[in-house]
């Protein structure tokens, strides 16, 4: 009876934990649909994961603006689009929109908690299915998935819905996407090309859908670099330096997209040269990282306990004017010396009488 109780109130949490998202959606969407929408794809594509094993991942990182969908998973075959709205006529719209090859299941997940009759009919294309009944992801669905996942499944949601983090690493994982959907390295190679580019004579090096195991279970060599510095004791940075179009920049917004099963903390993304005013002024990294949100402060000063707390991405070292280097170097040393948790991985081309690595501390 006890064990029932408990898995009972689990259960409470995680439901808790779905009606705050759907409440906050019928408050917030009518005038801030699009972010709102954006915030909740990262809680919802690691909430799916867990409940289902799934391997979604956000559409938008391998091809901006995805017609038809939000989150893929190439290994199950599985695309999510999730909505505002939850019509016939919305879910065939995206049904008609979603044009890649293959054999797949749609799933549709609203997220408002809006009425929808079952009985609408629908013709996916040939290699789609959708069944309304198991594939729009409403919260009476999911929450009846939660009643008959594992004792291990439940356990890993609520711990999943109750850490605080998780809002926060969402938050962060949606302005990455972003970043990354229009940055100009995006246009220049993808990212099952970083391996092959940066390891050219390794044996291993080939295409890998994201950072992380591909299907065979092999996993990414760059990946294996940077994951072995959160199993340290100790804070350890990482700096990946190499001529351009070898995949420096797109590793860190790979690494910013792995899902957060594969890694320890949320990340934040930062141009090197932003950190340097018109005036010559330099910004303090919490100078920078503020305009974000003050709660990752809060993220770097908690303690290295065998993995970072927060990952900052540093890109562009070589961007910086030479004599701004050294004083650049210098203030992430100091903001770092106070911010145990937080491990900074940069990327740079290589700069003549400077070694970023060296002069990093950790």
């Amino acid at each position: 009876m006890g064990v029932d109780c408990l898995e009972d109130l689990d259960h409470i949490v995680i439901r808790d934990a779905l009606q705050k998202r759907v409440s906050a959606a019928q408050v917030d969407g009518k005038d801030n649909l699009q972010n709102l929408n954006v915030l909740l794809e990262g809680f919802y594509r690691e909430f799916l994961n867990i409940l289902f094993g799934w391997r979604l991942i956000n559409a938008n990182a391998e091809k901006q603006n995805a017609a038809g969908i939000d989150l893929i998973d190439r290994t199950n075959g599985i695309v999510v689009q999730v909505s505002a709205t939850c019509t016939t006529k919305k879910i065939q719209d995206s049904l008609d929109g979603f044009k890649e090859a293959g054999t797949w299941r749609f799933c549709f997940l609203p997220i408002r908690l809006l009425p929808y009759h079952s009985e609408g009919t629908f013709t996916p294309r040939v290699g789609v299915s959708f069944n309304p009944k198991a594939d729009i992801l409403n919260l009476d669905l999911l929450m009846r998935e939660v009643q008959h996942a594992s004792a291990e499944t439940v356990f890993r949601l609520k711990t999943f819905v109750e850490l605080e983090k998780y809002d926060l690493w969402a938050h962060f994982d949606a302005l990455l996407a972003d970043v990354w959907a229009q940055h100009p390295s995006r246009k220049l190679m993808g990212r099952d090309e970083i391996d092959r580019r940066l390891f050219p004579n390794a044996e291993d090096a080939k295409p890998f859908d994201a950072m992380g195991e591909d299907e065979s279970g092999t996993v990414s060599p760059v990946w294996r670099i940077i994951a072995g510095t959160w199993k340290s004791k100790t804070r350890r940075n990482v700096v990946i330096e190499g001529d351009g179009g070898i995949g420096k920049t797109v590793t860190l917004f790979s690494l910013a997209s792995a899902p957060e099963r594969w890694r320890p903390a949320p990340a934040v993304y930062v141009p090197m040269h932003a950190l340097v005013e018109r005036d010559g002024r330099c910004l303090k990294l919490s100078e920078y990282l503020n305009e974000y949100d003050e709660r990752l402060d809060k993220l770097a000063k908690e303690a290295w306990n065998g993995a970072p707390t927060l990952l900052v991405l540093l890109d562009g070292f070589n961007e910086v004017a030479p004599n701004k280097r050294r004083e650049i170097l210098h203030m992430l040393n100091e903001w770092q010396d106070k911010r145990p948790g937080a491990q900074l991985i940069a990327v740079s081309r290589p700069m003549n009488g400077l070694d970023v690595a060296k002069e990093l501390h950790g």
